[in-house]
């Protein structure tokens, strides 16, 4: 009897333990783990944050589709430290995560399931990167350099001079489009587009136009990508007040030629700042940056631009999920406070989210636009 006793007693208390460890191992299993998972089958995405200038509290927020909820600073939980001053971008190159930190002048490299920084390389204003294959990005800087990093050894192999502060660039086949500014020089601007063989790592070509300030690019196909051209303020007077604009330009441009097919104007005194492309690739969509109000549509078939936004918000930045096709903006709601807004495509609101000061950016294991 006693020994049956026992016997029950400890089948009792192994089951209880079974019980126990299994619920143990589902309630400790964080959901940014299962985030990480649904991320790499592009379910989920991480967010910029540029923080306020300064004051070197920028930072990276990780948005769970599975959860639909936004988990934020999630470089600093798993690094024990903040990120640093103005981060500008983040990209997807193979397993790592390439995040430019402009103002800290420094480009920190992560595992990108986790946050995990594995190097840190300093450079002069790094502003954005792109994947050119598993192992290698290229990396803008305001210091008129494009920057080729290998992410895995955790440097820069080479150089490339390219024109005034380049921004946004796009990859179609083995050339890589830059965007060059002029926009670190606030009066000068620039009006080139370099062009980077990424066999030679050499620029064989630079696209020249009578438009301002090239910042972004999207792809119609692999024969042809749009250019925004954002134009610019000539100057102020004594109240601040614009004396004057470069108008803002959509340019279409053949890839293999490198030259312009199409110029449609957009606005006389609107100076967007980003410009992306449905995933139908019918319709260009444009705007976000300083003092411009809305998102616009452009279809690919016209040269006429919407009279009115289809989404009218004030958004600090934007960008296209290309899984889902909605649309990801950054709102300011009072200095640095920062709700992510979820669209369809068709502009109805989905949902907001709290992020991080001055939200301005996703990056998704891959590129659609």
């Amino acid at each position: 009897m006693k020994k049956r006793n026992l016997l029950e007693l400890f089948l009792v208390f192994a089951v209880i333990g079974m019980v126990f460890s299994s619920c143990k191992k589902d309630d400790v299993e964080p959901e940014e783990k299962k985030g990480e998972v649904e991320y790499h089958d592009l379910g989920g995405f991480y967010i910029t944050n540029e923080g306020q200038f300064g004051k070197g509290n920028g930072s990276i927020s990780f948005y769970n589709s599975e959860k639909d909820v936004v988990f934020n600073d999630v470089f600093k939980e798993k690094n024990g430290r903040i990120i640093g001053d103005v981060v500008q971008s983040i990209a997807i190159v193979g397993q790592k995560a390439v995040i430019c930190v402009n103002a800290s002048n420094k480009i920190i490299i992560t595992k990108a399931i986790d946050m995990e920084q594995v190097s840190e390389i300093v450079v002069s204003k790094p502003r954005y990167a792109i994947q050119i294959n598993d192992t290698i990005a290229y990396v803008s800087s305001w210091s008129n350099k494009v920057f080729v990093v290998n992410v895995n050894q955790g440097k820069v192999v080479k150089e490339i001079a390219v024109g005034n502060s380049p921004e946004r660039m796009k990859k179609v086949g083995d050339k890589v489009f830059v965007a060059n500014s002029g926009n670190d020089y606030n009066v000068g601007g620039d009006k080139t587009i370099s062009v980077i063989n990424i066999n030679s790592l050499m620029v064989e070509k630079t696209i020249s136009s009578e438009y301002f300030c090239p910042v972004a690019f999207a792809s119609e196909s692999e024969n042809y990508i749009w250019a925004l051209y954002q134009g610019k303020v000539k100057g102020y007077d004594v109240n601040w007040q614009p004396t004057g604009h470069e108008p803002s330009y959509a340019i279409k441009i053949d890839v293999a030629a490198g030259t312009i097919v199409k110029s449609v104007k957009l606005f006389d005194d609107k100076h967007p700042a980003n410009l992306v492309i449905n995933n139908e690739k019918t319709e260009l969509i444009l705007g976000s940056g300083y003092g411009f109000v809305g998102l616009y549509k452009l279809p690919t078939s016209t040269e006429v631009i919407s009279k009115s936004p289809f989404i009218n918000n004030d958004f600090y930045g934007f960008d296209l999920n290309p899984k889902t096709g909605n649309i990801i903006g950054f709102v300011s709601v009072s200095p640095g406070d920062t709700k992510m807004i979820r669209y369809k495509a068709d502009g109805t609101m989905i949902k907001d989210y709290q992020v991080g000061y001055y939200g301005n950016g996703a990056a998704f294991k891959k590129r659609s636009n």
